[in-house]
């Protein structure tokens, strides 16, 4: 679109030639991942890898485009841990907005899971996954105590955000 062009055309301008080539890329990567999201339909059998890449890319690059535009150095340790320690916070905006997003039609791993029951009996529950993830992250990071209450406590934030949004005994129904 117009405004997207304008918007690079201003990077450009702010950042030289050089500096704005990384921002191109992190803007296709991200324009790349809304695509390949949109073409998702409900109907459709998807693999957890297929509906969560996505979803990872989308959320790392939340964390990669601030600060390539802070002009930060963006090292191999700042991308892993990008990708890794992002999808968790998406995941649980998803979690929360269930309701809003089932009602809207949008496509999230935890809409695809409700409205597909029994057409892929091989996608897992999205807080199964979730909580892999954060096992994961966990692990990496050194397994420190205040890192396990940390998530765990976003995690308890996010179930009762979950429960207020949806109705008393939406937990138990989910």
């Amino acid at each position: 679109s117009r405004l997207v062009l304008k918007s690079l055309q201003c990077f450009r301008t702010m950042f030289g030639d050089r500096q704005v080539r990384p921002i191109y890329n992190a803007y296709l990567a991200l324009a790349l991942a809304q695509i390949q999201d949109g073409k998702r339909s409900f109907d459709g059998v998807h693999s957890e890898k297929e509906v969560f890449a996505a979803l990872m890319v989308k959320s790392a690059y939340t964390r990669i485009v601030p600060a390539l535009l802070g002009r930060l150095p963006i090292t191999r340790n700042f991308l892993a841990h990008s990708y890794m320690t992002s999808l968790h916070h998406q995941m649980l905006d998803d979690l929360k907005d269930l309701k809003d997003d089932l009602e809207s039609n949008t496509f999230t791993p935890y809409t695809y899971y409700v409205r597909s029951k029994g057409v892929n009996p091989d996608f897992r529950h999205p807080l199964a996954t979730y909580l892999r993830a954060i096992c994961m992250i966990v692990n990496k990071l050194g397994g420190h105590p205040e890192v396990r209450r940390l998530w765990a406590s976003r995690l308890i934030l996010a179930l009762r955000v979950f429960e207020f949004k949806g109705g008393k005994g939406a937990l138990r129904k989910f």
